[in-house]
């Protein structure tokens, strides 16, 4: 014990020695800071006593005029700060500008591709829109007059420039949609609802299915120029069942015509003759179980078919295949419908409207879909449809 009491003395020692030297290192950094400040600050000058100018006398004009001045020049910066105000708001609105209120909302069609396949044309309530098919960018807009409303569209058969544009009003507008330009409008006194357009003898015949108390097809000749006065109207179905969508085949030679729960294809006699009012079609109607909600048809080439080509046209025959899509989501495909309804037909004798369950027919079924079908498509080459 004798020994450790002068060692623990010297760190004793040791220990405050250094916490003093500690605090004198503190002490002296803390005064080199206070005199930099000191150095930092500018020396105060000694105020010069202040001297009073005498004023020089002015005369009583020259006072009441000075004062006006001043208020001249803040009359005119204010007019000038509104004056660039009113600028610079004129050029940010000209920046702006609103869209219809109808922008964006598409028609339930299905687009159409110009000839090229560079444009697709697409509706809406209030114009027919013409996009680029490489960018998909609004090129322009030929809009319907007045408070009509697009209903339907469909390019010309025998100019791939025209299109013929369906409103609400009853009105059917022809256009050159490359150059924007109507060549032709008629009133038919009746909206369209679906329409198709067909070549018939160097003209275009316009097949439209007009909704009213009956739901009407008609087969419209449109003429402009100096047969504007031709025009020709005829009546080739009436029904009383709601048409969802028509397709006309082989130059009018046959005529699909889908319905609520019912599919109706008719075939054209008299074909030698080609007066418009001689266009008359027998029809065979197919009843479904369930609501049909989309369909579409391919003319197949006998060829494709037989494996060799006919020999004669006594020995040429049509032949179609319809998809058809409906509410339950199944696709029902029915191949060689023009046989099948040859052999119903050689078994049933009757007036001209037939009507069969379509199950008679024993259709292909394929059923993969939850919901109801939206769109069937059938490929270029019929291999496939979607």
């Amino acid at each position: 014990m004798a020994d450790s009491t002068p060692q623990l003395k010297r760190k004793r020692e040791g220990a405050e020695a250094q916490r003093k030297k500690a605090r004198m290192q503190k002490m002296a950094e803390a005064g080199a800071g206070q005199d930099m400040e000191v150095a930092a600050t500018p020396a105060k000058s000694t105020p010069k006593p202040k001297q009073t100018p005498k004023p020089t006398p002015k005369s009583k004009a020259a006072s009441n005029a000075t004062p006006k001045t001043p208020k001249a020049n803040s009359a005119n910066d204010g007019a000038v700060s509104k004056s660039k105000a009113k600028k610079q708001k004129s050029k940010g609105s000209a920046d702006w500008s609103v869209s219809s209120a109808q922008g964006g909302c598409f028609l339930p069609r299905d687009p159409v591709f110009s000839a090229d396949e560079k444009f697709i044309l697409l509706a809406t309530q209030k114009a027919l829109e013409i996009y680029v098919a490489e960018t998909s960018l609004l090129a322009y807009k030929l809009p319907v007059s007045g408070s009509g409303e697009v209903t339907a569209y469909a390019l010309s058969a025998t100019d791939a420039n025209r299109v013929y544009v369906a409103e609400s009003t009853g009105l059917i507008t022809l256009w050159d949609w490359v150059s924007r330009q109507k060549i032709g409008r008629w009133d038919i006194g009746a909206t369209v609802r679906n329409m198709t357009v067909i070549t018939h003898s160097d003209e275009d015949l316009v097949y439209c299915h007009e909704p009213g108390k009956s739901h009407i097809v008609n087969v419209h000749a449109l003429r402009t120029g100096a047969q504007a006065s031709t025009t020709e109207l005829k009546p080739i179905l009436k029904t009383s069942s709601n048409i969802l969508d028509i397709q006309v085949l082989l130059q009018g030679r046959f005529v699909v015509v889908a319905c609520g729960d019912s599919l109706m294809v008719g075939k054209r006699q008299k074909q030698s003759k080609t007066a418009v009012q001689d266009f008359e079609y027998v029809w065979r109607e197919l009843k479904f179980a369930q609501r049909i909600t989309t369909f579409h048809t391919y003319v197949r080439d006998p060829a494709e078919v037989t494996g060799k080509p006919a020999k004669s046209v006594q020995d040429h025959r049509d032949i179609i295949d319809i998809a058809i899509g409906d509410i339950s989501g199944v696709l029902l495909l029915f191949e060689d419908i023009l046989s099948s309804f040859a052999a119903i037909e050689s078994t049933q004798k009757g007036g001209k409207t037939r009507a069969d369950n379509a199950e008679s027919l024993r259709p292909k079924k394929l059923h993969w879909h939850r919901d109801a079908i939206g769109s069937v498509k059938w490929s270029l080459d019929g291999k496939h449809f979607q």
